[in-house]
């Protein structure tokens, strides 16, 4: 255990030592002196063990693990929980449902490793390096030579040859013709009426709702 775990140790072995016989009290207990009953050794685990606490179905998916790997300090105050540390996030987990491996330490020699550091360009840092390169090689003259060479030594009749199969490769285009198809109806619209006006109708509904003896004149409103 590293030694800044000292508080902790010093904090279980007076929780041990107060639930152990001493010849001062007569090979009794000091905790059943301050309570008057007899104390549960059931729980004494051998500090800085390994313990897997258990995960609630609530905080966990289906294919995560069921348990967590944690190092045993002690127990709680505040109840009548296990007290134990989380090495990979660092934090103090208080649980019921752990099962113990007395006999299994904590690596703490991964602790004190370094992590490698890596340089994450960014993509304009990056495409600005790549142009440079391309550049540079562009204008390297064992570049430019090669390609010379590499152009002179092909034949006049063989590049003659290969524009000549292009050509003739060509594909010719062909004229799309218009289309003497005449559009018809569908034939669920055969049995409706689609020649009356509907503006027509709607006009001669409006005339059915309208009152036919309104006022025509102020005195005639002035009357009723």
């Amino acid at each position: 255990m590293p030694k800044h775990f000292w508080a902790e140790a010093a904090k279980w072995a007076c929780y041990v030592l107060n639930r152990c016989m001493s010849r001062s009290l007569d090979e009794k207990v000091p905790e059943e002196f301050w309570k008057g009953s007899k104390p549960s050794v059931e729980k004494f685990k051998v500090f800085g063990c390994i313990g897997h606490v258990h995960i609630p179905a609530q905080l966990r998916t289906k294919l995560d693990a069921r348990s967590h790997k944690c190092v045993f300090l002690g127990i709680s105050q505040e109840s009548k929980a296990y007290r134990l540390y989380d090495p990979s996030s660092k934090k103090v987990v208080i649980s019921r449902d752990v099962k113990f491996d007395e006999d299994a330490t904590w690596d703490w020699s991964k602790e004190n490793q370094k992590v490698e550091e890596f340089i994450i360009e960014d993509d304009e840092k990056a495409q600005g390096r790549h142009l440079k390169n391309f550049e540079d090689e562009a204008r390297s003259p064992a570049r430019g030579n090669s390609q010379t060479q590499s152009t002179e030594n092909v034949p006049n009749s063989l590049v003659l040859a290969t524009t000549g199969n292009l050509q003739d490769q060509s594909v010719p285009i062909t004229q799309l013709e218009p289309s003497t198809r005449t559009d018809r109806p569908p034939a669920w619209m055969d049995d409706y009426c689609t020649d009356q006006d509907p503006l027509f109708e709607d006009e001669a509904d409006f005339a059915m709702y309208s009152a036919m003896d309104d006022p025509m004149t102020y005195e005639e409103a002035c009357k009723d």
